[in-house]
């Protein structure tokens, strides 16, 4: 539910139009994660001999599918509970 949030927080609170990342390649997890939440691969790299994704989401994107499959259970959820950002 963090990853929701704050992912929901940068592009509609802080009005962050584009949010890349860099994950591992060796790290399945983490991309899995990252492609769940709506994240695309646009290139490889290799940086001191570990290899990784670069990955990147806009505000477009997000806005139009967070209510889909995964996001969207996570998003009627944390309706439901109540948060805040300090």
């Amino acid at each position: 539910m963090a990853a929701y949030l704050l992912i929901d927080r940068i592009f509609n609170t802080l009005n962050i139009s584009t949010l890349n990342l860099e994950v591992n390649k060796l790290n399945i997890n983490a991309y899995n994660f990252d492609k769940h939440f709506g994240f695309k691969a646009y290139n490889e790299f290799e940086e001191r001999n570990n290899y990784y994704y670069q990955m990147t989401m806009n505000k477009e994107y997000w806005n139009n599918n967070k209510s889909n499959g995964f996001k969207g259970v996570i998003g009627r959820r944390i309706k439901k509970i109540e948060y805040k950002f300090t």
